[in-house]
């Protein structure tokens, strides 16, 4: 079948706005990377507007780039990890398209 994503949305909740986009595309796949400013939000939702047929996601991943990290946050090279006061971000590479069930 190809490409059953046509085009897509990428929004975060923010408690005083509401919902909002901050990211849009037109192709998803293996190794598809969508960046955008970093954002804070405790709630992420991915929006496919419109697609060929039903569409199969088996993995969405979210990573914070180490060339455009805040300030107030410290990249340890050892351990490979970003670290602030509230939480640790660790960068994984998951390839979930040999899984089995």
């Amino acid at each position: 079948m190809g490409q059953r994503i046509v085009e897509f949305h990428l929004e975060i909740f923010d408690a005083d706005e509401g919902w909002k986009e901050v990211a849009n595309g037109t192709t998803v796949g293996y190794q598809r990377l969508l960046q955008f400013p970093t954002v804070k939000s405790q709630h992420l939702r991915f929006v496919i507007d419109k697609s060929r047929e039903d569409p199969l996601i088996s993995y969405l991943g979210i990573y914070m780039d180490r060339y455009s990290y805040p300030s107030n946050h410290v990249f340890n090279p050892q351990g490979r990890h970003y670290k602030n006061t509230t939480a640790c971000i660790q960068p994984i590479v998951v390839n979930a398209s040999h899984a089995t069930m």
